[in-house]
């Protein structure tokens, strides 16, 4: 969950997902008819549950979701599993049964329905987030405790339905994308899909890069920016973070970023090349299909162009719409300072839903905030796997140690997942939030944990890009295709590199490898392993 419910968790942040982010995932499938109507009840059993908290984390319930999976026509779970989180169902628990068969015959009918009016939905919902943002932004600031508290639940509530459009159509998307898959592998060309589920243009994320280079490069307004994207900033899905309307200095340092760079780094010219290179890759597949078998394949292609690009709209919708939950928890913080039950407004993030609602709330909220900021401080100095099955085994990680393995020239490279297409070769830039873009260099390859909208704009300063966890479908996955940068998923790059190192990413075979280590004239020593469950030098010979 770490792209959208960003590292260890405020309690107040994970009770605002814990709210409606089990009721989304419900709402979301059901919407689609993948689950029949008594899975909207959510059960007592956190294993049924499609999220869960481990160590301040967020994480998610595979086999929850392959509940819901089952019931995708075809082999669409699969690819959409694999799209999103970069898995497969190794141990077969996505099992067929007479219920999920029946249920895929409904899916079957209900989809073209559904599909029909989803780009129509999500604009309605995505004009709806904009406006209550603007209103809450105006309206908040002199809110009394009893306003700002029903704002903070009818954020929630709105932000459930939006979450749910979400799960919807990041579902629909996984099912184009397969879908896709499926046509590539029947012609042969599967080294094409990469540019096949890009270059669709004009994605909220682009928007972002094309309006913060309009500030840079032709004199826009910095205020104007920030009435229209502010709602962004550095660790968006946690709940205390700072986004951009509250503090600018981000986008002021990206922009002036941006007054150094080439004209041809507009990102208007990437997003131009993206969509040629796929309308080539169209034509080419196009070509080679005669008859039914070509209508068949624009159906599918003109699917993926409808569908694939709606996945960050209602994204960007409950991105805004936290933001007012943000506004509105800020506001009853400084409430209760006034009352002098806490030291500092920023303390309210380390209470929970209830206590807030609750006035009468025993015991003094000084202690339990003292006492709740010490287990997030001990929860953040500890890493969990990818993957694992019952409770994670945590690994103490030291934030400040040097990476204890890397590669040697030479050595086979490990291998992550290419998700962008293209080599590239460069400096890497660890890079573990994106509050303060004043070191990034142009050209520097990107090494970041996960992304989100607030990262857009390094994409354009990249020459690369390498993420610790994602997959085919993820955010910096499709950003990355859209600016035309190669991109690798599931590498550890932010625990075996550093910055500094000279690196090569292949964004079409996935693989990372060291060419010399920051410091040195040559290679450091190959100490461990890489990237979990990849293969080792002798298991590839």
């Amino acid at each position: 969950m770490a792209e959208t419910v960003v590292g260890v968790q405020t309690p107040l942040s994970w009770c605002c997902w814990d709210e409606f982010g089990e009721r989304a995932f419900r709402i979301g499938y059901r919407q689609l008819k993948l689950v029949p109507k008594a899975f909207l009840e959510v059960p007592a059993s956190i294993d049924e549950q499609f999220t869960a908290i481990f160590f301040g984390q967020g994480a998610c319930n595979l086999d929850a979701f392959r509940v819901a999976l089952a019931a995708m026509p075809g082999n669409t779970g699969e690819a959409a599993e694999a799209g999103f989180f970069s898995s497969a169902d190794t141990a077969g628990k996505r099992r067929r049964t007479m219920e999920s068969r029946w249920r895929q015959l409904v899916v079957l009918v209900w989809l073209p329905m559904y599909e029909l009016g989803v780009a129509h939905r999500l604009a309605r919902i995505r004009a709806a987030s904009r406006e209550h943002w603007r209103q809450c932004r105006s309206e908040l600031p002199t809110a009394d405790r009893a306003l700002a508290t029903r704002r903070l639940h009818e954020a929630l509530g709105q932000a459930a339905d939006e979450v749910a459009a979400q799960i919807a159509v990041s579902t629909l998307v996984g099912m184009a994308h397969g879908a896709i898959q499926a046509l590539l592998d029947r012609v042969g060309r599967r080294d094409l899909e990469l540019v096949l589920i890009g270059g669709y243009g004009h994605t909220e994320e682009l928007d972002i890069a094309a309006a913060m280079w309009t500030v840079a490069r032709q004199g826009g307004d910095v205020r104007e920016f920030l009435d229209e994207h502010g709602f962004h900033g550095p660790a968006e899905g946690e709940l205390s973070s700072s986004s951009w309307r509250e503090e600018a200095s981000p986008v002021e340092s990206l922009v002036e970023s941006f007054r150094g760079m080439p004209a041809d780094a507009d990102p208007r010219t990437a997003e131009r090349a993206a969509i040629a290179a796929r309308e080539r890759a169209e034509a080419t597949i196009l070509q080679g299909l005669n008859g039914l078998d070509r209508w068949r394949g624009r159906r599918i292609l003109a699917k993926g162009r409808r569908i694939i690009p709606l996945r960050v709209v209602a994204k960007a919708a409950f991105t805004q719409t936290f933001d007012v939950a943000r506004i509105a928890a800020r506001v009853i913080g400084a409430h209760l300072v006034a009352e002098g039950r806490l030291d500092d407004s920023e303390d309210v993030f380390y209470l929970s839903l209830a206590e807030i609602d609750d006035r009468q709330f025993p015991g003094d909220l000084r202690e339990v905030v003292a006492q709740r900021r010490g287990v997030r401080d001990s929860y953040a100095r500890i890493e969990l796997p990818l993957m694992w099955t019952g409770m994670p085994e945590p690994l103490t990680v030291a934030h400040d140690a040097v990476p204890s393995h890397g590669a040697r020239p030479g050595d086979d490279a490990l291998v992550g997942i290419g998700v962008s297409a293209g080599i590239v070769e460069g400096p890497a830039h660890v890079l573990a939030d994106p509050g303060d873009p004043s070191a990034f260099t142009p050209g520097d390859i990107l090494v970041c944990h996960t992304t989100d909208p607030s990262w857009t704009s390094y994409f354009l300063m990249a020459s690369g890009v390498v993420i610790d966890i994602g997959g085919t479908l993820s955010h910096g996955a499709i950003v990355a295709r859209e600016l035309g940068i190669p991109c690798v998923m599931n590498y550890p790059g932010t625990r075996v590199l550093q910055t500094g190192d000279r690196i090569r990413v292949d964004g079409t075979a996935g693989t990372v490898t060291v060419i010399t280590r920051v410091g040195s004239t040559g290679p450091a020593p190959f100490e461990g392993p890489g990237a979990p469950g990849s293969p080792s030098a002798e298991e590839k010979t």
